[in-house]
């Protein structure tokens, strides 16, 4: 990344012309590093999490192509008795670990998350009250089954975030193991980001933790499925149940179909809530 913005300047000197049509291929026209500070055309999913106190209406503002609605289940709901991360806007997502998640209805939606050459980042905002007795879910549409298709992500009672990608096959996985470490915090606010690049031979999947990157989880030699998920998604809750569900408050949930340029060394998390490119 950093040699094409030294091909752009140099170009600039020459050609201002050439230079900003340069900087837009950067921008556009390659895989896994396109800018996005907020919400653009790569924009799949953004769930600001706010509005009236107790509304159980969660918009998924992303401007990306096909961006799915998302329903509330059991008590999940906006609460704008908590402060969030920002003290910008009124209301956060709040879920009480007793079955409370968001759910969509199109397993096919989010086959772009465990495919072959898959390429995405997720980021969202924390605030658990606690771990679960299990864990606490963030995403899953495979019921945490090897022999489903799709992705687990979530974190454990021992504050472990866990990653599985899976392919239908019983025992094997595309990808499996610990991300990092969440805070042992349940006052405060963090900001958790997870990239994934499959079309790499390793380092595949890592994590950042308030902008800090944590070392690389690399792929298996097992194959991606092509299929889509066994699941639609939740986030919030395992798809087998009221097991790993969410407890505590949730803002600006965000998934991409690219890995913003900003990810490629530690950074500083947006302030504020992200806003339309």
């Amino acid at each position: 990344m950093k040699i094409l913005q030294i091909i752009a300047t140099l170009l600039l000197l020459c050609s201002p012309a050439r230079a900003d049509f340069f900087q837009s291929y950067i921008a556009t026209s390659t895989p896994g590093i396109a800018s996005i500070g907020g919400n653009g055309n790569d924009t799949f999913v953004l769930l600001p999490m706010i509005g009236a106190d107790t509304s159980t209406t969660f918009t998924n503002t992303a401007v990306g192509p096909g961006a799915p609605a998302f329903t509330a289940v059991g008590n999940a709901q906006i609460d704008t008795g908590q402060t969030d991360p920002w003290a910008l806007s009124p209301g956060v997502g709040l879920f009480d670990a007793d079955g409370d998640h968001l759910s969509t209805t199109t397993a096919a939606d989010f086959r772009f998350l465990h495919i072959p050459n898959a390429v995405w980042s997720l980021d969202f905002r924390a605030k658990p009250s606690s771990f679960g007795v299990s864990g606490i879910n963030i995403i899953d549409n495979t019921a945490g089954s090897s022999a489903s298709v799709g992705i687990f992500l979530y974190i454990t009672n021992a504050r472990d975030i866990q990653i599985d990608i899976v392919r239908g096959f019983a025992g094997t996985h595309v990808l499996s193991g610990s991300l990092g470490t969440y805070p042992n915090d349940t006052a405060g606010w963090h900001h958790v980001a997870v990239t994934c690049d499959l079309s790499l031979a390793s380092n595949n999947v890592r994590l950042a933790i308030d902008g800090v990157w944590g070392s690389y989880l690399s792929k298996t030699a097992n194959a991606p499925s092509t299929s889509d998920p066994t699941y639609s998604l939740r986030l919030g809750q395992f798809q087998g149940g009221a097991g790993y569900s969410y407890d505590g408050a949730m803002a600006e949930f965000r998934i991409n179909k690219v890995i913003p340029a900003e990810y490629a060394e530690n950074f500083t998390p947006k302030t504020g809530r992200y806003t339309t490119e």
